[in-house]
């Protein structure tokens, strides 16, 4: 039995997963590589090696909108969390640089010529959200680990079964 294409919504959170595991750190383009990138949430006392990113399907901003012969757009929003560990007796400094890599790595995924199943193909747009008050939350936990939370806002478009 073949199976349906997934929703895009899924496929935009599947994507993402994708270019976050894509990240190769040390090199002129990215800080760090990570060492985990999972679909879901992790609490940071099970997680073993840092950077660790998880994706998460945040919510819809609004119902999906008609836009002619049975098409529709919709906006989605995707959550991106990351933790990360010490470094040189500090989390700051990774933290903030782990926060310029997804940003990076998402955004150059919505490039045209990106690739076919690139973020710019799945969406009519899609950026890291930085208007929102909650958007970009960083943190320092007690014990010195880092948190933050990305949300990446998207734009997708197909008939009523495709989104």
């Amino acid at each position: 039995m073949a199976w349906p294409a997934d929703p895009k919504s899924l496929q935009v959170i599947d994507r993402i997963v994708t270019v976050l595991n894509g990240i190769v750190g040390g090199g002129p383009a990215y800080f760090y590589t990570p060492r985990g990138v999972m679909k879901g949430f992790r609490h940071y006392e099970t997680v073993t090696k840092f950077p660790f990113y998880m994706v998460a399907f945040e919510g819809s901003t609004d119902r999906p909108v008609p836009t002619g012969d049975n098409q529709y757009h919709q906006t989605l929003a995707v959550s991106v969390k990351g933790w990360v560990d010490l470094e040189k007796g500090e989390s700051v400094t990774k933290l903030l640089r782990c926060v310029r890599d997804v940003q990076k790595a998402i955004n150059e995924d919505t490039k045209s010529g990106a690739g076919p199943l690139s973020l710019g193909v799945i969406c009519c747009s899609c950026n890291v959200d930085t208007a929102e008050a909650d958007s970009g939350f960083l943190a320092i936990e007690g014990r010195g680990y880092g948190y933050f939370d990305q949300r990446v806002v998207a734009v997708i478009e197909g008939d009523w079964g495709e989104l």
